[in-house]
């Protein structure tokens, strides 16, 4: 189970296994630190398990993209070494106005991780269902399905909601084993000796680093121009509030 902060992730795996030690977040702060497991029976007493992951952004101080793709493949290697899975679940809110550029990475490290063969394994879940008018959400549903999502659910990936009760996300969970299991990209390109770097996921990480260092490059040079300018006119405050930024900004480029 994968998305953003705060999507609803360890909500929906603690609804259906019913394991207290899955922790909530109420708030966008990261509440998954580390990949966990969580299992429970079916009806028919088939064991189903299901995995709790960090979001890409996540919220902690010092946590980096790097760290959470390292968990997650260490994961896969470790713990699902010569398994399969049934199925992906990619968890979207519904009530976000729109897809900033931290939810388009978190999808782009999920497609890379997949690869384009699984997505018909794949199920993008939107949530928060509850806190939009039904017309609201039905019309951003239409969007979400017409262009963010749309490569994936054209390669097989289907679009369920989640409202918050048992019945839906047992649905769904029943729509992912009617799949036979798949092995992810991650999972063949690791199990054919490639270092994390050099599998299509950490490459996308590393384009993604390379797109961040070099605009932050760019607003370094940005604030440069505009510091010199401050100190020919003498302005002290424009100095001061500059200088802070600048501070920021490479606080930030450090994460």
């Amino acid at each position: 189970v994968m998305g953003s902060t705060g999507t609803g992730k360890s909500t929906f795996i603690r609804l259906v296994t019913r394991d207290e030690r899955i922790k909530i977040g109420y708030s966008l702060e990261s509440e998954t630190a580390d990949v966990k497991t969580a299992s429970f029976f079916e009806a028919d007493g088939r064991a189903v398990t299901l995995i709790d992951t960090p979001g890409f952004d996540d919220s902690r101080d010092g946590v980096t993209d790097t760290d959470i793709l390292k968990k997650i493949s260490s994961f896969l290697q470790v713990e699902c070494e010569g398994r399969k899975l049934n199925g992906l679940i990619y968890m979207h809110r519904i009530n976000d106005v729109r897809v900033g550029g931290v939810s388009r990475r978190n999808l782009r490290m999920f497609q890379k991780l997949c690869g384009s063969k699984t997505l018909q394994n794949v199920v993008i879940v939107t949530t928060m269902w509850d806190t939009v008018t039904e017309e609201l959400g039905a019309q951003r549903e239409r969007e979400l399905m017409t262009k963010t999502f749309k490569p994936l659910l054209d390669e097989g990936a289907q679009m369920k909601r989640f409202n918050n009760g048992l019945t839906s996300a047992t649905e769904i969970i029943s729509y992912i084993l009617f799949h036979d299991p798949v092995v992810l990209q991650i999972q063949q390109e690791l199990a054919e000796g490639k270092q994390l770097a050099q599998t299509s996921a950490g490459e996308e990480l590393n384009a993604e680093m390379k797109r961040l260092i070099e605009k932050h490059q760019r607003d370094m040079q940005a604030l440069r121009e505009e510091f010199e300018a401050t100190v020919k006119s003498h302005d002290a405050q424009a100095q001061k509030d500059l200088a802070e930024e600048r501070q920021r900004m490479q606080v930030e480029i450090q994460k």
